[in-house]
């Protein structure tokens, strides 16, 4: 299936959209968790639109009365131990400890007082060796690694050049593919905004710009259907794009489809019973309602039939025929 491709701003507000969900997620006690996974042409821009992304975190931050960061680690010139900390042993209690970076945003690095917030960009997530890659993973998945936890207020994600540079890079598995939100950046008619060039506005269109089609990574299971529902329960005043984008790249285009239906619907049976149902509805209301109408049990019927016959009184015509042929198959 064809991925969805967004430009620089785009993909700015698909992570903070993801960012959002997962505090969110945080906030309401739920172990889902909602990593990004920025895949695009090298030097496409994929940490720069994550430091866009981080200015207006920071000045949400700043509103608040509280200082962010924005870190960015190389993986390719990494280490595992400079992930993962560096091995010293305890002798008191018989035990190796691992002391994390300090230039990465740990939770209890040179002895903060309050954990740091901001964003964390792990750069060529798949072009490092394995130990490092593990390491990294570890951090994106866990949010800790040899006993050193990320800050909660952090968010972490990671950008990689898969097939766009096949021979120096390797495949993330597909463990990975439910449990990484993947999100694919081209840049678009406009893209020297991005450079900041303004002499390149009137060739851009012919130059010979490198594209790659990326495969869709992302898979629909139970987890990462729960993390889809997170960035549903997030959207705010994101274009229908962008938020299309990240639902896809919880579970795909094709369980993504379906879920983008609920993220932009209208009506729900629910809300027809409690009669609080809008009647300005599309094709994709009416067919979730008709989905949802069919599995009413018998002993429901007769109460939902009513509800239902009410309320569609009111709804376009077209509508009403396909409401009235989907109660036909209530026995009553």
């Amino acid at each position: 299936m064809s991925v969805i491709y967004l430009g620089h701003t785009e993909l700015a507000e698909a992570l903070r959209l993801c960012y959002r969900a997962e505090m969110l997620a945080v906030k309401a006690g739920a172990f889902v968790r909602l990593p990004a996974v920025i895949w695009g042409d090298p030097g496409s821009g994929k940490t720069s639109a994550a430091r866009e992304m981080t200015k207006a975190l920071a000045q949400e931050f700043e509103d608040a009365g509280i200082k962010s960061g924005f870190w960015s680690t190389a993986l390719a010139l990494k280490n595992a131990e400079d992930i993962g900390g560096y091995p010293v042993p305890n002798k008191e209690d018989g035990v190796m400890m691992f002391l994390p970076p300090s230039e990465m945003p740990f939770l209890h690095n040179n002895n903060r007082k309050d954990p740091p917030y901001g964003i964390w960009v792990i750069d060529d997530v798949d072009r490092s060796a394995v130990e490092t890659r593990n390491a990294a993973m570890s951090i994106l998945l866990d949010r800790k690694i040899n006993g050193n936890e990320i800050s909660p207020k952090v968010y972490v994600c990671a950008t990689a050049n898969g097939e766009s540079d096949v021979g120096t890079t390797s495949p993330l598995g597909g463990a990975f593919g439910n449990r990484l939100v993947h999100l694919y950046l081209r840049p678009q008619p406009g893209w020297t905004e991005h450079l900041k060039y303004p002499a390149l506005c009137g060739v851009e269109d012919i130059l010979p710009i490198h594209h790659t089609e990326f495969e869709e990574k992302a898979m629909c299971t139970p987890r990462s259907i729960e993390m889809a529902l997170w960035v549903i329960k997030s959207v705010k005043d994101e274009s229908p794009l962008v938020v299309r984008a990240v639902i896809n790249g919880c579970v795909g285009s094709e369980g993504g489809a379906i879920l983008s239906k609920l993220a932009f619907r209208r009506v729900s049976l629910d809300d027809i019973l409690n009669e609080t149902a809008d009647i300005d509805i599309s094709l994709d209301d009416i067919e979730l309602l008709s989905r949802e109408l069919k599995r009413v049990p018998v002993q429901s019927q007769v109460a939902v039939k009513q509800a239902v016959e009410k309320w569609a009184v009111n709804i376009q015509p077209e509508f009403q025929r396909t409401i009235k042929a989907t109660l036909s198959y209530f026995n009553c």
